[in-house]
């Protein structure tokens, strides 16, 4: 017995040592990685950055709205050959509602005849135009739009396509401007006057017909050129 308990006691003190020089086991704090914000799902990590600095431009353009009344010139290169009216030059009124950087607007004008209202042209038209400011210097403008042409002298009427309007302004003065624009139409429809209350001249006429056919078929392409002296109204 005395043997055995010497044994016991000497298992008991080689296994203190051994524990005493051993190294301490790692804590299960050390094993726990510190805690990190889960990523947004990746439709949100992709999305652009939206400060609204856009939308602010577009509201505060369309807040900024006017209207701008004038009085213009415009040169129109002739429709037809061989025309009875001669000289294209027109007058009248022009509007234009403008929206920030937009503008829609319309035209009036005429060219009285001078001895009878049966030599008179007209033309009327609506459009959009786009506007780019240059600091300092002038406002840029790109114009689309539509026109009709009623020339009772030449008995017929014809309809354009504006695809190109180009416009600066000239001077300015407080309210008051003058612009200029030089542009394109195209007529792409037309038919023979054949009202006697409208245009008493002839019906179905055979020199008025030919004309019409070349305006629409030969050389359907016109250029214009306008002055416009306008002013701004709140």
């Amino acid at each position: 017995m005395k043997v055995w308990s010497a044994i016991a006691c000497a298992s008991s003190l080689a296994l203190l040592c051994v524990s005493a020089h051993a190294e301490p086991a790692p804590t299960f704090e050390s094993n726990v990685e510190p805690e990190t914000e889960p990523l947004p799902p990746i439709e949100e990590r992709d999305a652009p950055v939206d400060d609204g600095y856009f939308a602010d431009r577009v509201r505060e353009g369309f807040r900024n709205h006017y209207w701008v009344l004038g009085v213009g010139a415009e040169y129109f290169a002739s429709a037809a050959k061989n025309v009875a009216s001669t000289g294209e030059e027109l007058i009248g009124l022009t509007a234009m509602w403008r929206l920030g950087a937009f503008g829609p607007h319309s035209l009036l004008m005429v060219k009285p005849g001078v001895d009878r209202v049966q030599d008179s042209r007209s033309l009327a038209g609506l459009g959009l135009r786009g506007f780019y400011d240059i600091r300092g210097f002038t406002e840029l403008s790109y114009g689309i739009g539509g026109h009709v042409e009623v020339r009772l002298a030449d008995h017929f009427w014809l309809g354009y396509l504006t695809p190109l309007e180009l416009g600066a302004v000239v001077w300015q003065k407080g309210s008051w401007n003058v612009e200029a624009f030089l542009g394109l139409r195209r007529a792409v429809a037309g038919s023979l006057i054949n009202y006697y209350l409208i245009d008493p001249n002839g019906f179905d006429n055979g020199d008025a017909s030919d004309n019409l056919d070349d305006a629409l078929h030969g050389t359907p392409w016109r250029v214009f050129a306008r002055v416009v002296f306008g002013r701004r109204v709140d």
